[in-house]
């Protein structure tokens, strides 16, 4: 089987070299920083200051990877394999240990089942019994799968190129293990395929046939072109958007698909609407050039920095919020709730304004949940609360 390495819209997040970094538009909160910081005294501690605390290394894993539950709330899976959920009235459970290294799993939103990567073959998996369910039609690995901004839509990559779609909700939720081999058969069909006559190496779907396409011209050293498909408009036909004229490591598409944004191996920041009549670049988006990721919330584009997330209004630059972090990914279940990894929790941050409302973090049969207030709770020992 031939793998195909793509860029993951959802999940994964890539280490930029980054141009040196410009500064964005201030917001109220940094004026009021930077004027505190500018009435200091020469002391250089304060006996009174208030020490933060932080969680001590041996009580939280990394978090490979997180997804929404059908019922509300999120699953993650952390790196030895197991798998939480955390559901909407705060109760937190250790689903199960999965028999398999974490690698060759992916889970799959709004469902009871994981993709299962084994015997080079991409399976659906019961997570309850372990029960392999049916084979995915398609010859990408599991490391090619992707999902729409709003979880609802799977696409997994072929050979040749064509992209095969299915709608999470109708196609993987709800399987009884006593189905026929009938029902099974149904669920694996596609719903739909996308295929596009140029070289992609990036893409962003937005679900209902629209998607975001990155491509490099070399033959007539055009670098960077940014394209959308929609083909409820444009049957089987691209239209262009941009191009940045570097090599393009992020791509993002809102649920809405109203804009398209995209990072480049230089970190610089890069956003279009897709109304043909307003091809180009925002000229807003020249002043972030030190960032790694980029995501939606909302219409909104969220751009993910080294030490800090911005959330932007697309249309007209303004920044929303800025929150100091160490986020390396992010995925916004709605508006209002934005969850980001830092590789070894996970915050839980107010999407209309940047607060944080709490932070997790696992570590094999225990977790905890530190609020805002940096009161400790859930099966964590009180000792993986440490000030510094």
């Amino acid at each position: 089987m031939k793998r195909i390495s793509i860029i993951l819209p959802l999940l994964f997040s890539i280490t930029l070299v980054s141009c040196g970094p410009q500064k964005s538009p201030q917001t109220a909160a940094d004026a009021v920083s930077s004027g505190e910081q500018s009435q200091t005294t020469q002391e250089t501690v304060q006996a009174d200051a208030p020490k933060q605390p932080v969680i001590a290394p041996e009580c939280k894993r990394v978090i490979r990877q997180m997804v929404t539950k059908q019922e509300g709330g999120q699953q993650y899976l952390l790196d030895d394999s197991t798998l939480w959920q955390v559901m909407p009235d705060g109760q937190v459970q250790h689903i199960k240990q999965l028999d398999d290294v974490v690698d060759n799993y992916s889970l799959i939103p709004s469902t009871d089942v994981v993709i299962h990567y084994t015997n080079n073959k991409i399976m659906l998996t019961h997570i309850a019994s372990g029960t392999e369910l049916f084979n995915l039609t398609g010859d990408s690995t599991h490391h090619a799968v992707m999902f729409t901004p709003d979880n609802k839509e799977m696409a997994t990559r072929n050979a040749d190129g064509t992209y095969n779609v299915w709608i999470v909700p109708n196609r993987f939720s709800g399987i009884q293990l006593s189905e026929t081999v009938q029902d099974f058969m149904n669920r694996q069909s596609a719903d739909y395929k996308m295929s596009f006559n140029i070289d992609t190496y990036a893409i962003a779907f937005s679900g209902d046939h629209r998607a975001a396409i990155a491509s490099d011209d070399m033959l007539n050293n055009k670098i960077g072109l940014i394209y959308y498909m929609d083909q409820n408009q444009w049957k089987n036909q691209i239209k262009s958007l941009a191009r940045t004229n570097s090599h393009i490591t992020h791509l993002a598409i809102s649920a809405s698909s109203s804009y398209v944004a995209a990072v480049d191996e230089k970190g610089q920041l890069y956003v279009t609407s897709t109304n043909m009549d307003q091809k180009g670049f925002k000229v807003y988006a020249r002043s972030y050039t030190n960032t790694r990721n980029v995501k939606f919330v909302g219409d909104n584009v969220l751009a993910i920095e080294p030490e800090r997330l911005v959330l932007i209004d697309s249309a007209t630059g303004n920044v929303l919020w800025t929150r100091e972090t160490r986020a390396v990914s992010c995925y916004a279940p709605s508006a209002e709730q934005l969850l980001c990894s830092t590789g070894d929790t996970i915050e839980e941050i107010d999407g209309k304004t940047g607060k944080l409302n709490r932070t997790l973090f696992f570590n094999d049969k225990t977790y905890g949940i530190l609020t805002g207030a940096n009161q400790l709770s859930g099966s964590a020992d009180a000792k993986c609360l440490i000030t510094k």
